[in-house]
């Protein structure tokens, strides 16, 4: 959801003081309504054994096909061989009669894979609606090798194994992402005792602030609006009252907002406070 930080000061190295307020329209109603919501997309894994040695995991998203190949629990994973094809004749087997699927064959071969698994990710748009997943891994275990296929046992085409897989229609469910409120430290131009003094503060160390202390954990590559730049540069013109500015954080179809804002408060001689 949409949240408000509240600096309750935050000001530069200014040569005079000026109580003159600058009013940001933000309405409560308009923050309501732009509750922000985050990408969770992906669809529930099929799922197929390596025997006891291992799993593969299948899945896709609106854009992309995922196959991960993990270890059981006292494995390890030593290589992986893969191949996808959009009809079971598709297949490279080799040998008369019924014909086996040579690894060798196998379009993805990967050696020396993390020892805790592999994930392939493929462009969904190159595949049908269905299609068909061979593979064998080899695993590790107690210094003993065990390489295995997974799926069904190809009846009749030879001493291989295989499965089909079924585009899935995945439900986007979008959920909060920017993490909880914070509404930043103190901040003065006086150096009052257990506040931060920012006098000489150049626009780098504004910046720093904001994604150090504001936005701590949040991913960067959003949007803000109005930038930083325009606040701090209005900050030096007329920096007393309320400022803001939105983070706009897109990923996938869905978006997190958060109005940061900034009450500027004066404490030198002169200067009434707000």
């Amino acid at each position: 959801m949409k949240r408000i930080f509240l600096l309750s000061m935050l000001g530069l190295n200014f040569a005079a003081c000026s109580v003159d307020q600058v009013e940001m329209d933000i309405n409560e109603n308009e923050i309501q309504e732009l509750n922000a919501v985050l990408n969770t997309t992906g669809c529930e894994p099929t799922i197929h054994n390596f025997g006891e040695a291992g799993s593969i995991e299948v899945s896709n998203d609106e854009n992309n096909l995922y196959i991960k190949i993990l270890p059981e629990p006292g494995f390890e994973l030593d290589n992986v061989k893969l191949h996808i094809a959009n009809s079971l004749v598709d297949f490279p087997t080799a040998g008369s009669g019924s014909g086996n699927l040579p690894p060798g064959q196998m379009h993805y071969k990967v050696n020396n894979p993390d020892s805790e698994g592999h994930t392939f990710e493929f462009d969904l748009v190159d595949y049908p609606a269905s299609f068909y997943i061979a593979s064998q891994s080899t695993f590790f275990k107690d210094d003993n090798s065990y390489s295995v296929w997974a799926g069904t046992p190809a009846d009749n085409k030879g001493n291989w194994a295989y499965f089909e897989y079924t585009v899935q229609e995945c439900e986007v469910e979008c959920t909060e992402f920017l993490g909880p409120d914070n509404i930043g430290e103190e901040l003065t131009v006086t150096g009052t005792e257990g506040l931060t003094d920012i006098r000489g503060w150049t626009f780098g160390d504004f910046e720093n602030y904001v994604w150090d202390t504001l936005l701590e954990g949040a991913p960067e590559g959003g949007d803000f609006n109005p930038s930083l730049q325009y606040i701090f540069d209005n900050l030096s013109s007329v920096p007393y009252g309320f400022h803001s500015s939105t983070y706009t954080v897109t990923v996938g179809d869905c978006q997190d907002s958060i109005v940061i804002g900034a009450t500027v408060i004066c404490e030198n001689a002169g200067c009434q406070s707000n």
